[in-house]
């Protein structure tokens, strides 16, 4: 477990990232900590905090658990575990899908799980306040499980989405899974015809209403990372959760409590710990 007094003086809180689901997607969301440390000032290796990565490549495929396959939630479990043991004070998962055992895995550790879904709708309600329909483009799993049409109900925002149009659909997973041009085989090379496919998704959103996009797959993260549209922003959830992550990462502790565990009767020795969210 990490010692306290080897963090620099402004680090209040250790992040856990539980990625390798793609086995690109932790690596671009270190990629966006270290831009958003940069943004906000950060000039030599301590003005960085301290995280720890698992990369769960071994997770069983997230949609395909969900459709009733092999169970991705006992690794989740496991590398979740794995994090708090190791002295994280909150995780984040850089897989979108995951989310729907969000709630199975925080009944099992005594930190919390910080939503990118959750945190992705937070962003385009308070930054683009006129926004009414979103088009999400995500896995069938993610789709099919509404991890997007909830937290963007709850802001008063509508889900646009082709799950129910399975040509537009298809070319998105084909985007993400193909085996010879999909965004998880050609690992960091980006295939024209990927590329193309979520082109076409996000035309078909446009035309039905769509007025911003959310890229909700961290392979479309990668797809559209680098892609411009003129009159339309999309909105990258890998990014906004770096975003938290560091601000949380840099809290002034507020308050310090001690919990009964979610198990047993006995406090827990984990300190759930209050948050001034400041800049640093």
């Amino acid at each position: 477990m990490i010692v306290r007094n080897k963090l620099s003086k402004k680090q209040t809180s250790v992040l856990g990232i539980l990625g390798g689901m793609g086995p690109m997607t932790h690596i671009k969301f270190e990629e966006a900590l270290i831009a958003e440390c940069n943004r906000r000032g950060a000039k030599t290796d301590q003005d960085y905090p301290v995280w720890f990565v698992i990369s769960g490549t071994s997770t069983p495929d997230r949609t395909k658990s969900l459709k009733g396959g092999t169970s991705a939630l006992k690794h989740l479990l496991y590398f979740s575990k794995n994090l708090e043991r190791q002295g994280a004070d909150f995780i984040v998962m850089t897989c979108n899908t995951a989310h729907a055992y969000k709630k199975e895995i925080e009944k099992c550790i005594h930190i919390p799980v910080i939503s990118l879904i959750d945190e992705a709708a937070k962003y385009v309600k308070n930054n683009y306040p006129s926004v009414k329909k979103v088009g999400v483009l995500a896995t069938d799993g993610t789709l099919k499980a509404n991890l997007y049409q909830e937290a963007l109900r709850k802001m008063g925002i509508q889900q646009v989405t082709p799950l129910n149009h399975p040509d537009i659909q298809q070319s998105v997973m084909e985007a993400i899974y193909n085996r010879e041009y999909g965004i998880k085989s050609t690992g960091t090379e980006l295939s024209t015809t990927a590329l193309d496919n979520l082109d076409k998704a996000v035309t078909w959103c446009t035309e039905n209403g769509a007025e911003l996009i959310i890229a909700g797959c961290t392979e479309i993260s990668l797809g559209l990372a680098n892609r411009r549209f003129k009159t339309l922003t999309v909105a990258d959830p890998l990014h906004i959760l770096a975003r938290i992550a560091i601000k949380k990462a840099f809290a002034r502790k507020r308050s310090t409590k001690v919990i009964k565990s979610p198990k047993s009767n006995q406090k827990s020795d984990v300190e759930y710990r209050d948050y001034d969210l400041l800049s640093i």
